[in-house]
């Protein structure tokens, strides 16, 4: 086969592969991932919890990305000293074992995907150019969390939101590896899997910050549970009673019911 012709068949394919290596990612955190997480999910902040994680499929997610999300939040919970147990619908999981302890704080967690952008035009002008001129899409999400105790009472509910915006092409990609190199501190990196290390900083710190504040918020209310001791029962004086001279030194209610002893 001629040299020409052999460029002429590999000159897309290898345009394509060239490409694929250009994609730069950008992690924008919405709404309550931009709060400041207090938090250290490297501590023992749940030691001796009973906790149940149950990812929900939707149109969005799947059973087997909720299965994934699930096993994630599984490991990040069980390095924080609490027992993990996960329930993922429709999913293929291990049963409970028998005797499983009854859990201290359930968390559901529901993904969607609020918005989502992908311009053809951007796509023609950008394998017409070589992908030198970047093609842009983008996907806006939210993880719906709701905190419960055992017998469902509500203790917390949040919607975690974040944005990605992925740029494809090679002259995009170039400019901000260099920059990466030479000008960006290692923090605030572009390229490689820095979108995704940012996003899970955010989004383990703020779920390990709810189900904190869930779990104080359940022992607050707990501890409004402990039973009164009942008041001894008054001694009545005789002189008190109706028909007969209140004694001096008592209050007598002038609204108490007859043959009832006032207050």
């Amino acid at each position: 086969m001629p040299l020409r012709k052999l460029v002429q068949r590999l000159a897309v394919p290898l345009a394509l592969a060239w490409a694929l290596t250009g994609c730069v990612t950008i992690y924008q955190p919405l709404v309550t991932l931009q709060r400041p997480a207090v938090i250290n999910p490297e501590y023992n902040n749940f030691d001796g919890l009973q906790l149940l994680l149950r990812c929900l499929p939707t149109d969005y997610t799947d059973s087997g990305d909720s299965e994934i999300l699930c096993q994630n939040l599984r490991t990040l919970f069980t390095n924080q000293g609490a027992t993990v147990q996960v329930e993922v619908p429709e999913a293929e999981l291990p049963p409970a074992e028998e005797g499983t302890a009854r859990p201290d704080l359930v968390i559901e967690l529901t993904s969607k995907q609020l918005h989502s952008e992908n311009s053809a035009l951007l796509w023609v002008l950008c394998y017409a150019s070589l992908t030198l001129i970047p093609a842009v899409t983008e996907a806006t999400f939210a993880q719906d969390v709701v905190l419960r105790d055992a017998d469902g009472f509500l203790l917390g509910s949040e919607s975690l939101q974040g944005r990605f915006v992925r740029y494809f092409g090679l002259g995009y990609w170039g400019i901000n590896a260099l920059m990466d190199l030479i000008v960006r501190p290692k923090e605030e990196k572009l390229t490689g899997a820095a979108a995704k290390t940012d996003f899970s900083r955010d989004f383990y710190g703020q779920l390990s910050q709810l189900a904190f504040h869930a779990r104080m918020r359940q022992l607050v209310l707990r501890g409004f549970e402990a039973p009164i001791a009942a008041s001894p029962k008054p001694t009545l004086n005789p002189a008190a009673l109706p028909g007969l001279a209140p004694s001096p030194t008592e209050f007598t209610n002038p609204f108490a019911a007859p043959g009832r002893a006032p207050k």
